[in-house]
């Protein structure tokens, strides 16, 4: 299997694992909101008491979201410098390569004019 081949795979993962992070941030908000309105449907409280509850689970609905948020956009970043860094890898090592192959190419072009000359 090719290094490419490889880093494409976990450029898969990286981007499977983000989006569970990005799912998990959803269900979050959407549970928090579910729970929210069931809470107020059933809660036999005056209206002041209600809307306390309200902006205090709203409160704590934001928090999970910003956090989960925060996560993903941390490993973007750490998914972002890791893939910068492979890339830059790749990059020196098709580039030592190309020298490799110039340096042989050069080797065998002076073997071959130095051979012509002998039988000049």
């Amino acid at each position: 299997m090719s290094d490419a081949h490889t880093k494409d795979n976990a450029g898969d993962s990286a981007k499977a694992n983000l989006g569970k992070v990005a799912a998990i941030a959803g269900a979050a908000a959407i549970g928090g909101a579910a729970g929210l309105a069931a809470g107020v449907l059933f809660a036999p409280k005056s209206g002041k008491e209600t809307r306390k509850d309200i902006a205090t689970k709203a409160n704590e609905i934001k928090d999970t979201v910003v956090d989960k948020a925060g996560d993903l956009k941390a490993g973007l970043q750490d998914k972002a410098t890791d893939l910068k860094t492979d890339i830059q890898s790749e990059v020196r090592s098709r580039i030592d390569q190309a020298g490799e192959t110039i340096d042989k190419a050069a080797a065998k072009a002076k073997s071959a004019i130095s051979q012509a000359q002998d039988k000049v």
